[in-house]
């Protein structure tokens, strides 16, 4: 059975927010080194460390909003840059 947000510690390392967020702890690390996510970094330690309730918070901010169209435009070009091909027509 899959674990709920609340089995998490308050205090989570790189592959427990991988994990809750079900994204590989490379790509957490990623995030974490551009600002992205909230992370915090202990001085003398390399390693981040994120607070649950903030990760939780922002992935709730992440959410996309398909009636807006400046989310459908930003999604399709994310999609484009991926080289993800979409033939518009199939869905007219």
């Amino acid at each position: 059975m899959a674990r709920q947000p609340n089995d998490y510690p308050p205090i989570m390392d790189t592959s427990m927010v991988g994990e809750l967020l079900q994204m590989s702890p490379v790509h957490v690390r990623r995030l974490a080194r551009e600002g992205v996510i909230p992370a915090y970094r202990i001085e003398g330690v390399r390693a981040f460390k994120f607070k649950r309730d903030e990760v939780l918070s922002w992935f709730e901010g992440q959410r996309v909003d398909l009636t807006n169209a400046a989310d459908i435009t930003l999604l399709e070009n994310q999609m484009a840059a991926a080289g993800v091909i979409i033939d518009t027509d199939d869905y007219a």
